[in-house]
């Protein structure tokens, strides 16, 4: 071999193990290989335990936000059918919204304009028909919906969000949604079920990735919340946009999500998004990124000050479906629903009790001694695919019962719904 053919492959031998190296110390898993077709799940194959009596549920479902391919009408369908199938439950429902609740940035048309002038009330109209109509069945079945903003819903700062809160006055009156929408943004905030007394705890995390001080500010205040009133709660759940721990695409599932992990590596656009300079200032999003580092690292230390005060974290973000283990004693399961308009790949690994890319949403059912999280998407785990359309028909992908006693947690699989 002549000395400049091993100089070569001695410098790109380097420059491989520079990359793994930085992809390693970003927080990427390995490529983020393998990615996952149809479901995958390292939870025992039944429950052994039924949950009491029904007295709160609450159907989660993230980034539904656009009309892309019609994806979120056929979700809307799915969710629908599955309503219709569980008449009985209408009256303890309660559907909780994610975040990106209106792409490309928020509730000002869907060409984006933050100009009033651009983002003319007609505009406003038709974004809510094409994102909104789709799940008018929750409007005519009177079931409550409570929503949080994602990075897209900020798009336009105040404008886009203050739309949001009073979508009313865009709609003619037989479309006006009333009480049962509520929108809420800004310090953290609380929502009470008080028939199974259960504490939903609301973050606007959005502003916690890219603002130090709004980090601060709602960590004292979330850390204050969940403190008050220690025993009262049987149940404690917060809900934010952005994941605490991710295996989509947001922190490298292949294929498209190792492109960022590369670029970060490869050229200084760590320290120019970690500085909010545009348009690096986007890469925050990424669950590798400094800021949003800054901001997981600072709601763990919560988890750690108060061990047990949390049962369940709820995200969107990653268009995917994953329900994660606790990361440590006393820190909370953490549920990721995001795939309500798009989907993406997610990557298998231990840490994951269950993984789809599939669209869907979740259905969390409260009792006096336990709750349920159950999956449900537009195509079954059976199909193997990646991010299929599906059909308008609900299919169980998985199920999980946590008992008060940790200990005696029950975890099933699940077919199509009957």
């Amino acid at each position: 071999m002549s000395v400049p053919t091993r100089i070569l492959l001695s410098s790109a031998t380097a420059v491989t193990t520079v990359v793994l190296l930085a992809l390693g110390l970003a927080g990427c898993g390995w490529l983020g290989l393998p990615s996952v077709r149809g479901c995958w799940s390292t939870s025992a194959d039944a429950a052994s335990v039924a949950p009491g009596p029904l007295l709160q549920r609450l159907v989660v479902l993230g980034d539904f936000g656009a009309s892309y391919e019609q994806r979120n009408s056929t979700l809307a369908r799915a969710l629908h059918q599955f309503l219709q199938a569980t008449p009985e439950a209408k009256a303890v429902t309660h559907v909780l919204l994610l975040g990106d609740n209106f792409y490309p940035r928020g509730l000002v048309g869907v060409q984006g304009h933050c100009d009033p002038s651009h983002a003319t009330p007609a505009a406003i109209e038709h974004q809510l028909e094409a994102v909104l109509e789709p799940f008018a069945f929750l409007r005519e079945l009177r079931i409550p919906v409570t929503a949080i903003p994602g990075n897209h819903d900020h798009g336009c700062g105040t404008f886009g969000l203050e739309n949001q809160a009073n979508p009313d006055r865009f709609l003619p009156p037989h479309k006006r949604w009333g009480s049962l929408w509520n929108f809420r943004y800004g310090e953290p905030q609380a929502v009470l079920f008080s028939t199974a007394r259960l504490r939903l705890l609301l973050l606007d995390s959005e502003p916690m990735v890219q603002d130090g001080n709004s980090l601060r500010a709602s960590a004292e205040a979330l850390e204050r919340l969940i403190t008050e009133e220690p025993g009262h709660y049987r149940w404690q759940l917060v809900a934010a946009h952005h994941p605490l721990r991710t295996l989509g695409e947001h922190d490298g599932a292949f294929p498209a999500g190792i492109r960022k992990p590369l670029t970060f590596v490869l050229f200084p656009v760590h320290f120019l998004a970690a500085g909010g300079l545009p348009p690096f200032s986007a890469l925050s999003q990424e669950a590798y990124s400094f800021r949003y580092q800054r901001y997981r690292r600072t709601i763990e230390r919560i988890w750690k000050h108060h061990p047990g005060a949390v049962d369940l974290f709820l995200a969107g973000h990653d268009h995917s479906l994953q329900l994660l283990a606790p990361q440590e004693g006393g820190f909370p399961t953490e549920l990721v629903v995001g795939s309500g308009a798009y989907c993406s790949p997610v990557r298998a690994d231990p840490k994951l009790m269950f993984a789809a890319a599939k669209h869907g949403f979740a259905v969390l059912d409260f009792s006096a001694e336990s709750f349920t999280v159950a999956l449900y998407a537009t195509s079954p785990c059976a199909d193997q695919e990646v991010c299929p359309v599906g059909s308008g028909q609900a299919y169980s992908l998985y199920r999980a019962v946590f008992h008060r006693d940790a200990s005696t947690q029950s975890f099933a699989k699940k077919g199509a719904l009957s």
